[in-house]
């Protein structure tokens, strides 16, 4: 039991491979931010992701939502 909770832990701290979905090397992607999205894009960058909360950090997962629908719908 002690081995398959390891290979269960790795594969939850492993970073995922989207290698498979044959992403172009370069994409041009254009989303529209409401004021708040765009302040938690500054608020991520100058501060790191992992300092935000609550409704900012809700704001950036929008962000990531829009930009992931636009690279892979």
């Amino acid at each position: 039991m002690g081995q398959h909770m390891h290979n269960i832990t790795d594969l939850l701290i492993t970073e995922p491979d989207y290698s498979h979905l044959g992403l172009p090397d370069d994409f041009k992607a254009t989303v529209v931010l409401s004021k708040s999205e765009q302040g938690a894009v500054f608020a991520a960058y100058d501060r790191g992701v992992g300092t935000l909360s609550g409704e900012r950090l809700d704001d950036l997962n929008r962000v990531l939502s829009k930009l992931k629908d636009e690279i892979w719908p």
